[in-house]
């Protein structure tokens, strides 16, 4: 029963697909963990939070390559260079790296981010679930976090590196 009502969540994920978001293909789910955790196939066109959902492919495309690429050249120089404040920092930095990279690629080879990570949770008879996902995604996620951990004892410093971090690998910004 539980397995059905996740199912009915990513079919309600198909009806979302209009609006430039992720696609998910229903005939492609496997229940990874009971309750929990699903493989899915969606197709993201757009970036995180919707945005640019409402824009033209091309334009959102030629966007999205662009800022990828540019961040992967200087997150890659950062690296080369080696003059990172700490272990933590290279470790975060390329983490970052890898996964605009593994998105990037996506992009170029299918106009869009594949996705295949669907957590829910089931609460009195509801499912509630999480945006699909990729591990590219769970890299960009983790470097940032490392990040604003590193610089936790300067919340000026950790605020502006995580502000740049998100602007320039899916265009959003830390809300105030």
């Amino acid at each position: 029963q539980h397995v059905v009502q996740a199912e009915a969540q990513v079919d309600a994920l198909d009806a979302k697909a209009p609006d430039g978001g992720a696609v998910v293909l229903r005939e492609h789910t496997v229940t990874v963990v009971d309750r929990f955790m699903m493989l899915v196939y969606a197709e993201n066109f757009g970036a995180a939070f919707s945005f640019l959902a409402s824009a033209p492919a091309w334009l959102r495309h030629l966007l999205f390559v662009t800022i990828s690429l540019v961040a992967c050249v200087a997150m890659t120089w950062t690296l080369w260079r080696g003059r990172m404040e700490s272990v933590l920092s290279t470790y975060a930095i390329a983490a970052v790296l890898g996964g605009a990279a593994g998105n990037l690629f996506d992009r170029l080879r299918f106009h869009a981010v594949v996705d295949f990570v669907y957590n829910f949770v089931i609460v009195g008879g509801e499912t509630h679930g999480w945006r699909v996902w990729n591990i590219a995604d769970a890299g960009i996620t983790v470097g940032i976090i490392a990040i604003a951990i590193e610089h936790a004892d300067d919340p000026g410093a950790g605020r502006a590196a995580v502000e740049l971090m998100l602007s320039v690998i899916v265009g959003a910004s830390v809300p105030a």
